[in-house]
């Protein structure tokens, strides 16, 4: 595995909060509480946090493991938000004599969710 492979895998950090139950297979995942037809416990809260390269697609796939391991039947996405985790300076002498200086942003994306039961 390579050394930036290695990297992001690791950028994607998952805590969990709440109830374990013997763990699941499947896991059901919805956006709007509206759509749950079926009744319900909340186990449980979750939040996710990645890095500003980690694709939103990989942060659910680990969202949804560790709702597998938790022994969650569905999970309910809540709040995504992006937020500034901090800024990057860097000054040099360009060839002219002069001095170039750039900076750059970084942010972290978090997601949070709520792990559900069937009753």
């Amino acid at each position: 595995m390579s050394l930036l492979a290695c990297c992001i895998s690791a950028c994607v950090t998952v805590d969990y909060i709440g109830k374990q139950y013997t763990p699941t297979t499947q896991v059901e995942m919805y956006f709007d509480e509206a759509d749950i037809k079926k009744d319900f416990e909340v186990m449980g809260t979750m939040q996710a946090e990645a890095g500003e390269f980690i694709n939103m697609e990989t942060i659910q796939e680990k969202m949804m493991k560790k709702a597998r391991e938790k022994g969650a039947d569905a999970i309910l996405i809540g709040d995504i938000e992006k937020k500034l985790s901090g800024t990057d300076t860097q000054t040099r002498d360009d060839q002219r004599g002069g001095v170039y200086s750039s900076t750059t942003t970084q942010e972290e994306k978090f997601v949070k969710a709520k792990l559900l039961k069937y009753k």
